[in-house]
């Protein structure tokens, strides 16, 4: 029996001085030595440097805008629309809206795809619409017609579901005035303005029902009960996403809608006026998240007796009153003020309070390399970055920026360390890089062709259902040559040894990388194709956005699997530096956008490419440190297998106590 405890005790002893040389203070290697602390660090300065920059541009990224629209003068004599007389006259008038979903406006103008609406543009006058959304989708787009106030860009959230509105625009200056409206098209319309209309033909399969959805609006127009008649179709967005734009399903859709506008033309009785326009456009490989001008130009053709003189080109927003002075309820149409922040916050104290922040980020960043983990800093970020976003969703954005500033202002003097040099050169790599990202996504923004172009006959050929695969070729390439690149940082890693470098380079190399997969700033280039396939599969909208994210994130997850090795082996201090330098190369990106998003001469399409940058950023850092979590977690759960059978906490207090355990009932 003394001789067992002999043993044991000397089992505790051995195992404790072991715990002691293999995890001194900065010089720890194993798989949970303080890399959570000093990740979740690096991570939570990203996240509330990213919440501090949202509120400070909340009037931009968060609340409605309400664009000044000049007046609109009419063709016809009689009197101004707007007097009471002016709008007797119209007290009978009658409109139908047709809105076809995704339509560009080179394919409404080509005789050749859509002869109707083209001849019915040279007759009654071609003009567009411009999208002012930063974000253009459908939810905006209806939104935007209907109301006249352009929603905030993290509407696109809603596009497929969302809450009742606020007010109802025209929908709801129709039924002010005694007027009742029929809306055949998505069920978008009926969640957002199903107060304000009278009866509805709900569609929920993407396009597939335009027909059920035409015949229900020319029945609609027969019965003559309805002021405002509403035909939203769908196909020809459906068929950009799931084969582009150049494809000849794209121009079968297209064409079936011309049919229709025809249809619903020919229908008209006296005195009902035609609108036939389009939410947003899509680019030739079936996106619509960015400024290309083939996504911001959609058609707008006026088919009227009393035709509005309005220019060649109109912002989106002017058709909500352009509809109301047709219909004669001008007096009944609701501008919403949204409740916002006021504008007392220059351009330069935005960008000063940013870069105030990026500043106390860095040298928190610098605090990841020292001899401590960083566990209490991690923490106090942590928490505010979820506070910070519980004070958003409540409305107190003021109160949620001044929170952030606050904690990253106390957590960055807690430590008392200096910004490293070699964060303040990552830092300005990741300005220089996110420059040169603005510079090649305008660059490469999708053009309206001339009109009367046709699509190739490769073009033609990659429409084939074959094209889902032909597709996933490239990101399997470039998901082996991202292990190829990781595998190589690692080595460049251990002959330089600087490792806050490495971090860059490894955010860097995804920012390459993505660009060989086409992607670049404009949210438009996201490749939603692949992912399209499967929408009319039960639960196929998740499907979707689970797969088109996989795409994403597949170059990050092999930079991270080629250069696993290093970062297991590394210390916790060089750990601490690898992490900061690849939140140094963010945090650079990020302090782009705030200069970009404060300056008074960025138009729209600088602002949306700056949010398409924004939305990368978070994208990256999310796959880099959820990635970079998950390897450590799979590295520590292995070290427990291989010691106890099972996992365990690796603590010294807990070892000893285990241990004690374990010889207790003579295991």
């Amino acid at each position: 029996m003394s001789a067992r405890w002999n043993r044991t005790r000397s089992l505790i002893l051995g195992r404790c001085k072991q715990s002691s040389r293999e995890a001194p203070v900065g010089q720890d290697r194993g798989p949970s030595a303080g890399r959570i602390h000093r990740l979740g660090l690096a991570g939570n300065v990203v996240a509330l440097a990213v919440l501090v920059l949202v509120c400070a541009n909340s009037e931009l990224l968060l609340h409605e805008r309400r664009p000044s629209a000049p007046a609109v003068n009419h063709t016809s004599g009689s009197a101004p629309p707007g007097t009471e007389a002016g709008v007797a006259d119209r007290r009978h008038e009658r409109l139908v809206l047709v809105v076809i979903d995704g339509l560009r406006a080179d394919t409404a103008f080509n005789p050749q795809q859509m002869p109707f609406l083209s001849r019915l543009a040279d007759e009654h006058g071609r003009a567009t619409a411009r999208v002012e959304s930063l974000i253009p989708s459908s939810i905006a787009g209806i939104a935007t017609i209907t109301t006249g106030s352009v929603p905030p860009p993290i509407s696109f959230l809603s596009d497929f579901g969302a809450g009742a509105a606020r007010h109802g625009g025209v929908l709801q200056a129709v039924a002010a005035d005694g007027g009742r409206c029929f809306v055949a098209g998505p069920k978008l319309w009926t969640d957002l303005y199903g107060q304000w209309i009278a009866a509805a033909e709900l569609d929920t399969t993407f396009g597939r029902r335009d027909e059920r959805l035409t015949e229900a609006a020319l029945a609609a127009i027969a019965s003559g009960q309805y002021r405002l008649v509403v035909l939203h179709l769908g196909r020809v967005d459906a068929a950009a996403h799931h084969f582009g734009v150049a494809s000849a399903e794209h121009a079968a859709a297209a064409a079936a809608c011309d049919r229709a506008v025809r249809d619903i033309h020919t229908a008209l009785p006296a005195g009902t006026g035609l609108i036939a326009t389009s939410d947003h456009g899509n680019t030739q490989a079936g996106g619509h998240a960015g400024a290309d001008p083939a996504v911001v130009t959609t058609p707008l053709v006026i088919a009227a007796q009393r035709r509005p003189d309005i220019d060649h080109e109109m912002p989106q927003s002017r058709l909500a009153g352009l509809i109301a002075e047709h219909l004669g309820v001008v007096q009944h149409l609701l501008v919403d003020r949204p409740s916002r922040i006021s504008s007392r916050m220059s351009s330069l104290l935005k960008i000063g309070t940013v870069a105030l922040a990026m500043l106390c980020g860095l040298a928190l960043c610098s605090a990841t390399s020292g001899r401590s983990s960083g566990s209490r800093q991690a923490f106090a970020l942590n928490s505010a970055v979820w506070l910070g976003l519980v004070l958003c969703v409540l409305g107190q954005v003021e109160t949620a920026l001044l929170a952030g500033l606050s904690v990253l202002a106390a957590a960055a003097l807690s430590p008392r360390v200096r910004i490293a040099p070699v964060l303040i050169g990552c830092c300005a790599l990741g300005g220089l890089v996110g420059g040169l990202r603005l510079w090649d996504g305008a660059a490469a923004l999708d053009d309206l062709p001339p009109s009367g172009s046709m699509p190739g006959g490769y073009e033609l050929a990659l429409a084939a259902p074959l094209d889902f695969l032909v597709s996933q070729s490239p990101l399997a390439i470039v998901f082996l040559i991202s292990i190829a690149v990781g595998v190589g940082l690692q080595a460049c890693s251990r002959g330089t040894g600087s490792h806050a470098l490495t971090g860059a380079a490894l955010v860097g190399a995804y920012v390459v990388l993505n660009r060989i997969l086409g992607e670049t700033v404009s949210l438009s280039s996201i490749a939603v194709r692949p992912g399209f396939c499967f929408v009319h599969l039960p639960g196929g909208l998740l499907w979707a956005c689970l797969w088109v994210l996989a795409g994403q994130a597949a170059p990050a997850a092999g930079l991270l699997l080629g250069s696993r090795a290093a970062l297991l082996n590394v210390s916790g201090q060089d750990f601490g530096k690898f992490v900061s330098g690849a939140a140094a190369m963010l945090l650079g990106q990020l302090l782009l956008v705030a200069c970009l998003f404060g300056s008074p001469a960025s138009g729209q399409t600088l602002q949306a490419l700056g949010l398409g940058l924004l939305a990368r950023v978070i994208a990256e850092s999310s796959y880099f440190f959820i990635g970079l979590s998950v390897i450590l977690l799979v590295s520590w759960l292995g070290v427990c297998e291989r010691r106890w059978g099972r996992p365990h906490i690796h603590l010294p207090l807990a070892d000893r106590a285990c241990y004690n355990l374990r010889a207790h009932r003579g295991l």
